[in-house]
């Protein structure tokens, strides 16, 4: 289902989710770093939001370059915005998809506020389920998480792994060991 990374181990076989352990890689990166390296767009399609959110974007301009976001506020009476910088492990992604994680996180307590947007950045920029791996990229991607602290869970505590006991695979096929 290009979900799931299968690996040998002593102990059996290994399932490894392919979003949840690069979510968790991405995360402890961005934690560990403690700072988040900015990306400048060259084009950005304006997005709307409340007006309620607007003002606590516009509040937030310092918190949010801290996290590697630089907004754009529309000069007209719109409730507009567009993104003039994003963190560089996005840069691949639609931006306009994380706006309302952002103004999420800056409601959240400001001690939780690091490890909620490292964990929406994490997720936001993580491969995604369905998306199709080579062989290089699933070895680099569990080479990558398995080196990483904390690997049984992904930020929000998802299992990132199960295995499947070597006796439980025998006997499906009849085997002993």
């Amino acid at each position: 289902a290009n979900t799931y990374i299968v690996t040998e181990t002593e102990s059996g076989l290994q399932l490894i989710d392919q979003h949840i352990a690069h979510e968790r890689y991405l995360y402890q990166q961005l934690k560990d770093s403690k700072t988040v390296s900015s990306q400048l767009l060259l084009t950005s399609s304006p997005f709307e939001v409340e007006i309620d959110e607007l003002f606590l974007l516009q509040e937030n301009k310092n918190t949010l370059e801290k996290y590697g976001f630089e907004l754009e506020f529309s000069s007209n009476a719109a409730c507009e915005a567009r993104f003039k910088k994003i963190p560089q492990i996005l840069a691949d992604k639609n931006p306009e998809n994380i706006i309302y994680e952002l103004i999420e996180a800056l409601k959240t307590d400001p001690e939780n506020m690091d490890n909620e947007f490292y964990e929406k950045i994490a997720c936001k920029a993580a491969i995604k389920a369905g998306e199709k791996l080579s062989l290089w990229q699933m070895e680099e991607l569990v080479a990558s998480w398995m080196s990483t602290k904390l690997n049984k869970t992904c930020p929000h505590g998802r299992i990132i792994s199960h295995t499947i006991p070597l006796k439980e695979v025998a006997g499906f096929f009849g085997r002993k060991i």
